[in-house]
């Protein structure tokens, strides 16, 4: 097979891989803009009943509502935010973790092309190269560290 039949036979695929990448990209941007303020309310939280710890007063009445009040309030909204900011956090994370899928399920139809049309990596075109690396070992050696994320050691 030629690759512009392959090209043709896979466009649907790969054309659908790059819309849901993009829906993904937008999402993690849309989770980072609602993960940011969770973050600085926790934070001011802190800054909060930091400062009214630090109060020092003589009245055992005032100290102990102080307490009291952040105990309920302040301290009580700041584990609840606390909460919310590691929950959205997480769903960030596991959103960019989509997109390196998809963006490696993209990676992986350019090694299937290339293999199919010119058979074993040692007889791929010596396109022009990025850098030192020609392109076939780019999309080779990319599309083997999206498959094999999670197994160290890194190699470059």
């Amino acid at each position: 097979m030629d690759m512009l039949p392959y090209l043709s036979e896979i466009e649907y695929a790969a054309t659908e891989s790059i819309n849901l990448m993009w829906k993904e990209v937008e999402e993690v941007a849309r989770l980072e803009s609602e993960l940011k303020p969770l973050a600085q309310a926790t934070e001011r939280d802190y800054r909060q009943a930091e400062a009214i710890a630090m109060m020092d007063d003589d009245d055992d009445g005032i100290s102990t509502l102080l307490h009291w009040d952040t105990y309920f309030g302040v301290d009580k909204n700041r584990h609840h935010k606390e909460e919310e900011v590691q929950a959205a956090a997480e769903r960030v994370a596991t959103h960019q973790k989509s997109v390196a899928l998809i963006a490696g399920s993209l990676l992986q139809y350019a090694k299937q092309g290339l293999s199919q049309v010119y058979g074993s990596p040692q007889h791929w075109p010596g396109w022009a190269a990025i850098g030192t690396q020609g392109f076939g070992n780019i999309i080779l050696q990319s599309r083997n560290q999206t498959m094999h994320w999670d197994t160290p050691p890194l190699r470059v």
